[in-house]
C-alpha cells in the first residue's frame, strides 16, 4: 500500500469520526426523573412509563401499565419524551433491509444471530449473519455476464463491523471485500468507511470506498456515496443511492474524464421477515450526456431466522 492510500485512509477516516462525535453531541438528551417517556428496544417492543434512573446511562427503572421495569441501555433503541412522541414510525417495525440502501451499506449492522438471505436482480444471491450487534459477515454469489464459460460466477466475501453511537442517532462503520471469479483469474478489493446519521428508520449515509483490480494491468478508484433512507409509513419506505465512480490506471485521482455519476432512487415494502425494493438508477459520465444509461432494480431480503426477546 502505497502512500497516497495511507493518506487517504487516514483522512477519511478521521473526518467521518470527527462529524459523527459532533452528531452525538448535539443529539445528546437529558433523561428527567418522574417525566414520562417512551423507550424502543432493539427487539421491537415499546414500553412507556415514569422513569426513575437507578445508574445513569446504563439502567433505567420505568414505571409502566406492565408494572415495574428495568431496562438495560444496551438493549434500548431510541428514547423519546412523551410530549415529543407524535411520530407514528417509532412503533414500526425494524425493515429486513434497514442496514443498506439499493446497493451501499448503511453503517447499521445486523442484529446478533440474525440471517438474511439477499436477492439481486434475480440473479444474483447474498447470505449474510450478524455475529454480533457489531459483526456481521456476508456470502455472496453472482454471474459476471462473461462470454468465457470457465468464469461464469463469482463470489464475494465482506466482512463489516460497526458502532452504534451511545444516543441511538448514528453509527461508524467499516467494511472489507473482495470479490473474485470463479475459478480465479482476477479479484477485486474494496475498503469501505461510512457513517450514518439518524435512526434506521430516518438517516442519511457518507461513504468513502477505495477499489483495487489487478488483472492484465492495476485499476484503483476512490468512490464517494450519499444515501437516504425514510420510513413514511408502516409497510413502506423510499430510499435514494447516489454515487461519484473514478475509474484510473496506477494512481487514483479525482477526475470528470474517466469518471461517473450514479443517481438512484425507489421504495422498499416491508414486512416482518420480508422486503421487496424496486428502483432504478442513472449512469452517466458528467462531462458527456450521450452516456447515458438508465438501469432497473430489484432486490429482495428474506430474514431466515426468528428474533427472540431480549432480556
Amino acid at each position: 500500500m502505497n502512500i497516497f492510500w495511507i493518506k487517504t485512509i487516514l483522512f477519511a477516516t478521521a473526518l467521518i469520526f470527527l462529524f459523527g462525535n459532533l452528531n452525538t453531541v448535539s443529539a445528546q438528551q437529558n433523561i428527567v426523573e418522574d417525566s414520562i417517556y417512551t423507550f424502543k428496544m432493539k427487539d421491537g417492543q415499546i414500553f412507556n412509563g415514569t422513569v426513575k434512573i437507578r445508574e445513569k446511562d446504563y439502567l433505567y427503572e420505568v414505571q409502566s401499565n406492565k408494572g415495574m421495569l428495568l431496562l438495560l441501555e444496551e438493549d434500548i433503541e431510541e428514547i423519546v419524551l412523551t410530549s415529543e412522541f407524535l411520530k407514528p414510525e417509532i412503533t414500526w417495525p425494524d425493515s429486513v433491509h434497514s442496514t443498506r440502501y439499493l446497493y451501499t451499506p448503511g453503517s447499521y449492522n445486523l442484529r446478533k444471530g440474525d440471517f438474511y438471505y439477499q436477492n439481486y436482480l434475480i440473479v444474483g444471491q447474498q447470505f449474510v449473519y450478524g455475529f454480533s450487534d457489531r459483526f456481521s459477515l456476508g456470502l455472496g454469489l453472482f454471474p459476471t455476464f462473461s462470454d468465457d464459460p470457465e468464469y461464469i460466477l463469482a463470489y464475494s466475501i465482506t466482512p463489516k463491523i460497526s458502532f452504534d453511537y451511545k444516543n441511538k442517532k448514528g453509527a461508524f462503520s467499516a467494511m472489507a471485500g473482495v470479490l473474485t471469479a470463479i475459478p480465479a483469474q482476477s479479484a477485486l478489493g474494496l475498503f469501505y468507511i461510512s457513517n450514518t446519521f439518524g435512526t434506521r428508520d430516518k438517516n442519511l449515509t457518507v461513504g468513502l470506498a477505495t477499489f483495487y483490480r489487478q488483472d492484465e494491468e492495476i485499476h484503483k478508484s476512490i468512490n464517494i456515496s450519499i444515501s437516504g433512507y425514510l420510513k413514511v409509513s408502516k409497510r413502506w419506505a423510499v430510499i435514494t443511492d447516489n454515487m461519484f465512480l473514478s475509474n484510473h490506471h496506477d494512481e487514483p485521482k479525482f477526475s470528470l474524464e474517466e469518471s461517473y455519476f450514479v443517481f438512484s432512487g425507489g421504495a422498499r415494502y416491508i414486512k416482518k421477515r420480508f422486503s421487496l425494493t424496486l428502483g432504478a438508477f442513472l449512469l452517466f459520465k458528467p462531462n458527456d450526456y450521450s452516456e447515458f444509461y438508465p438501469i432497473p432494480w430489484l432486490t429482495m431480503g428474506v430474514l431466515l431466522n426468528k428474533r427472540e426477546k431480549r432480556k
